[in-house]
């Protein structure tokens, strides 16, 4: 996933063939730093392409010639457009400069795009740092199959933030190890949802005492044992290749702990730490500066216990029905009668996805 990449000492090694411009990788050293391909591996069962006119099998085109209605461009080698790697290296060094911190993508790509790219960019820095590390994650999937344009298989960001909040979307990324393919589906999705509520109802609960005790900064020296084992245990699992769900495991179960123990400074090491991963732990549900939602909240669960302490089970139950049908869901706990809001994807949105799906399958068969 995170690749160091220590800049190599070389020059700009290319030769032109007809209008085409290959870089020579038998004349670079280095080649294969970036993916740990070696040249003497790859060049078994390479051959060059019907119409290539490149001195090796294994050299990458950095120009070519245009063919009768393309698109085309003036060059010292006649008219013809960039090589597929050399438009990332174009806009990389024209936006960020050289020796940038981090450079991203699909594992799919580390071979052989960026490690043409490095060969060609260092060339052109003379060997300078073209990018310090690279971070390569797994591709999203849906039902088992590569989310594309092309299948039609894919969720738009405005449409993904209408099913669900950000924190949601952040918790079902963080839930893989970024190096390994995510499968994304509804239900996978409704489970982050769920996971979060949970989070959230204990690291932020609605109610004004909970929001005050959430917002209560507990000193140093009055720090937990169980805060700091949480706070070792968290750092490690980062320090471990970014290993974001054994960090979210930790926070779940300092949560399970602080349920049974209230230790404070264990909820706010966790808020922190979900602070630390991204995540938004200010009151979302409501507008900003809204209290008179959760205070008319409090006011019908002081009712419906009310009514349960009268044994008038049909009016608690009404109240209970009533508030879930607008997505407000209750908790009897030993605490007491916790609510929350459900951020459950709209019907129309599954059916619609069952559709799309059934769409996708036909194509494939």
């Amino acid at each position: 996933m995170w690749t160091w990449c220590a800049p190599s000492k070389r020059r700009a090694l290319a030769y032109a063939r007809d209008g085409d411009v290959y870089f020579d990788l038998s004349k670079d050293d280095d080649y294969g730093k970036l993916s740990g391909q070696k040249l003497e591996e790859l060049e078994a069962g390479a051959r060059i392409e019907t119409g290539e006119r490149k001195d090796d099998p294994l050299d990458f085109a950095l120009w070519k010639a245009a063919k009768p209605g393309e698109p085309s461009w003036d060059s010292p080698w006649g008219a013809g457009r960039p090589g597929w790697h050399i438009e990332c290296s174009a806009m990389s060094l024209n936006i960020l400069g050289e020796g940038f911190d981090i450079h991203g993508g699909a594992r799919e790509l580390v071979f052989p795009h960026h490690e043409n790219e490095v060969a060609q960019s260092e060339s052109f820095l003379d060997g300078r740092s073209f990018a310090r590390v690279w971070w390569h994650c797994g591709e999203l999937r849906v039902k088992g199959r590569k989310m594309s344009k092309s299948l039609g298989n894919f969720v738009t960001v405005r449409d993904g933030l209408k099913r669900q909040g950000p924190n949601v979307w952040r918790l079902l990324f963080l839930t893989t190890l970024p190096r390994s393919p995510l499968d994304y589906s509804e239900s996978s999705l409704q489970q982050a949802a769920n996971a979060w509520a949970r989070l959230e109802n204990a690291l932020l609960p609605h109610s004004t005492q909970g929001q005050e005790d959430a917002s209560r900064n507990i000193p140093n020296e009055q720090d937990s044992e169980a805060a700091r084992a949480f706070r070792e245990r968290f750092e490690a699992a980062l320090s471990d290749d970014l290993n974001t769900p054994e960090a979210l495991a930790a926070v779940f179960d300092a949560v399970s702990e602080w349920h049974r123990g209230h230790d404070d400074a264990l909820a706010n090491a966790a808020r922190r730490a979900l602070e630390t991963l991204g995540f938004n732990l200010a009151p979302s549900d409501f507008a900003a500066g809204d209290d008179l939602t959760p205070r008319l909240l409090d006011l019908l669960i002081t009712v419906r216990n009310e009514a349960r302490e009268r044994r008038d089970w049909k009016g608690a139950d009404s109240i209970r029905n009533t508030l879930k049908e607008i997505g407000v869901a209750l908790e009897d706990t030993p605490d007491g009668t916790q609510w929350k809001i459900e951020r459950t994807a709209p019907t129309e949105m599954v059916q619609a996805e069952a559709v799309q799906s059934e769409t996708v399958a036909t194509q494939a068969s």
